[in-house]
């Protein structure tokens, strides 16, 4: 279910605001209530469960996009690196370490939390 169905429509409205990147500020005026009952909803325990839920679903949305976006980034990756522009090349290629290596980390990681919850099935240790 939704966040925004056990939220109140100004609640609604001041999450959606603050989804959309505002502060705390500016999510209370579109909401149209003071910064002090936003903080305080914040303080909320449903509010603020919504609001982690509400990241979650957008981050999955993000998260499904992602791979249609990688072919043409390493197009442009590719491209920087045979700029001929020696702080463009330097850019990319420490670019391209870095989210390597973040990557790799990441898949390893994975395989062996894998291989912790098949052993767990297992009952073994």
């Amino acid at each position: 279910m939704s966040p925004f169905g056990v939220l109140t429509g100004k609640q609604g409205r001041a999450l959606a605001s603050l989804l959309a990147g505002t502060t705390v500020t500016e999510a209370a005026t579109e909401a149209r209530v003071s910064v002090r009952t936003l903080e305080r909803w914040l303080r909320d325990d449903s509010f603020r469960c919504a609001l982690r839920e509400a990241q979650g679903e957008a981050l999955q949305l993000v998260g499904a996009r992602l791979p249609s976006l990688l072919a043409g980034s390493l197009d442009v990756l590719k491209a920087d690196l045979e700029s001929g522009n020696a702080r463009v090349q330097t850019r990319a290629a420490l670019g391209i370490l870095t989210h390597y290596s973040d990557l790799a980390s990441t898949v390893d990681f994975e395989g062996r939390l894998d291989e912790l919850e098949k052993q767990l099935e297992k009952g073994g240790t």
